[in-house]
Formats: C-alpha cells, sequence, structure tokens
C-alpha cells in the first residue's frame, strides 16, 4: 500500500471562468428575448389560422342557410335588392329625360333668339325591365329502399 503523506496531491484541471462579462449577459438576454418573440409569433399564426378555419366554417354555414332562404346571386344579392335597384334606375332614367328635354328647350330658345332653326326633341323611348322567370328548384325521387342483405350462414 501506499503512503498517504508520500502521496502527491495534484491540483483539478482548471475549470472554466464563469461567464459574467456584459456581453455574454447582452447575448443571452438577446437569445431570451428572441426564443420568446418567436414563441409569441408561433401562437399568434396558429390563432390566426383557427380563426380563419373558423371564419370559413361559419361563412360556409351563413351561405348555406342564406341560400336556403332566398336565392341570391353570385354577389349575394336577393332579388327584392335586384328589384329595388332596378326601381331606383328607372327614377333615375326619368329624371335625366326630364333635364335633357330642359336643356334641350333651353338650347332652342338660345337658337331662336338668335334666329337659327329650332332642333327637334328625340323622341326618347324607356327600356322596358323584364322580369326575370325564377326556376324553382325540382325535388330529387327519394330513393327506393333496397331489400336487405341476406345471410350466408347455416342456422341449425
Amino acid at each position: 500500500m501506499t503512503n498517504p503523506e508520500t502521496v502527491k496531491v495534484t491540483a483539478s484541471p482548471a475549470r472554466k471562468a464563469r461567464r459574467n462579462s456584459p456581453a455574454d449577459k447582452i447575448w443571452s438576454a438577446g437569445l431570451a428575448t428572441a426564443t420568446c418573440i418567436g414563441l409569441v409569433g408561433v401562437i399568434g399564426v396558429r390563432t390566426v389560422e383557427a380563426n380563419v378555419d373558423n371564419a370559413a366554417a361559419s361563412t360556409a354555414t351563413d351561405i348555406a342557410l342564406v341560400s336556403a332562404q332566398e336565392p341570391t346571386t353570385s354577389t349575394g344579392l336577393t332579388q327584392a335588392d335586384l328589384d329595388a335597384y332596378a326601381v331606383a334606375l328607372s327614377d333615375e332614367a326619368a329624371k335625366l329625360a326630364a333635364y335633357r328635354a330642359a336643356l334641350v328647350d333651353a338650347g332652342n330658345a338660345l337658337q331662336a333668339a338668335g334666329g337659327q332653326q329650332a332642333v327637334q326633341q328625340a323622341q326618347i323611348k324607356q327600356p322596358q325591365i323584364k322580369q326575370p322567370q325564377i326556376k324553382q328548384p325540382v325535388a330529387a325521387p327519394a330513393p327506393a329502399a333496397q331489400p336487405a342483405p341476406q345471410s350466408n350462414t347455416k342456422s341449425s
């Protein structure tokens, strides 16, 4: 055996110095901040994707409910909306025709005062608005009942 007094005690290998310098603290704070921002971004993106999926599902449901109630155009207008728009257009056309007649009358008065020949007012024919024919959806016939399948097992 060896004598403990004669054994030479050696020092442990030098440890790495602790990283307490200001540059190391800034570096670790920056990494922590970047990690936090990344996590917040991932959570935000997933939340937005979930909301988009939910909105698409609710929009599809809303469209299905609206289309089941009243027929609409591809832009979402109902027949009542289109009829109201047609009435507004015909009112505006009547106003424009009256305004044009007033302008022609004023022009004729000015030409008569100047000794020129009067312009005859053109007869403008109002277009007739055709009412669209709404086709009622035809219900599909109910499928015929099929007989129950026969069992291939032997009974005793």
